[in-house]
């Protein structure tokens, strides 16, 4: 048994190397993507182009599968609201609601 374990030192040893240097470059933010724009950067430099969709009537930011994501608001999903909405903007995964004609109180 001492010489099996004696054979597996060699590879531990290597992995460990290898886990060192990994984190040594997750430190360095080597292989790490830098964070994308701000999300209400995104939302606020998108929206009038939005808006100027047809049927578009808003747009908001939250959460979607516990990610930030853009919610863009149509009154009804039109094929020519669906293509002029891009399905992500910088990064940031866009969902289309339909919400119907929403009207001030």
């Amino acid at each position: 048994m001492c010489g099996k374990a004696e054979k597996n030192i060699p590879v531990a040893t290597l992995l460990i190397g290898f886990l060192l240097c990994l984190c040594a470059h997750c430190a360095k933010g080597v292989g790490v993507q830098t964070p994308p724009e701000a999300i209400g950067e995104v939302l606020a430099r998108e929206t009038p182009a939005l808006l100027s969709v047809p049927g578009v009537v808003g747009t908001g930011q939250g959460l979607c599968d516990g990610r930030p994501c853009i919610y863009v608001y149509v009154c009804a999903m039109t094929p020519e609201a669906r293509s002029r909405i891009p399905a992500v903007l910088d990064g940031y995964r866009v969902v289309v609601k339909e919400t119907g004609e929403i009207e001030g109180l």
